[in-house]
């Protein structure tokens, strides 16, 4: 039940039994959440890192229409063609990370692993959480991820088909 609390109404699915896979990582900072961070009824605001490559923009349609989840950030690699690019009203696609980004929102990341690291760091000075779903972290950046996620929840399922198999299951219980 903390677990819930900790990682938020995004991410609270993963814990129940079974739809958590087992190359999921869920790393809850010591001592959060604070009491009164509580799962609610309100929208969970969503920033979607790598959102015009394949699986991100699964991931936006999945959650573009979803009730409980307002997308509130689509971020690209600087000089990404898109930059600027309206995706939905009122949503473009920024290269600034920390324009978007702001506590208690939501970090989905999958792309590249120092795309991810930076994302991360991004994520653990404004008090937000992060999802990852990127491939290819050497044991040096899980390393930092688990540094990372002393302060902030992460859950890290680097095996992009079940992260977003997990994520298709997410937004069907949510």
């Amino acid at each position: 039940d903390v677990y819930k609390r900790q990682v938020g109404a995004l991410v609270f699915v993963f814990l129940d039994e079974g739809s958590i896979p087992s190359t999921s990582t869920i790393y809850p900072p010591e001592g959060f959440p604070p009491s009164e961070l509580e799962t609610t009824m309100q929208p969970v605001s969503v920033v979607v890192c790598g959102v015009r490559g394949r699986m991100g923009q699964q991931i936006l349609a999945l959650l573009a229409d979803n009730a409980k989840f307002h997308i509130v950030g689509a971020v690209e690699a600087k000089g990404h063609a898109d930059i600027g690019l309206e995706i939905r009203p009122g949503l473009s696609v920024v290269d600034d990370l920390g324009a978007v980004l702001k506590e208690d929102d939501v970090l989905i990341e999958f792309t590249t692993p120092a795309a991810t690291l930076d994302g991360l760091r991004c994520a653990a000075e404004r008090k937000a959480r992060a999802v990852v779903g990127t491939t290819g972290l050497s044991e040096a950046q899980l390393a930092e991820i688990k540094e990372i996620a002393q302060s902030i929840p992460i859950v890290l399922s680097p095996n992009m088909g079940l992260g977003v198999n997990v994520l298709f299951n997410l937004v069907e219980q949510a």
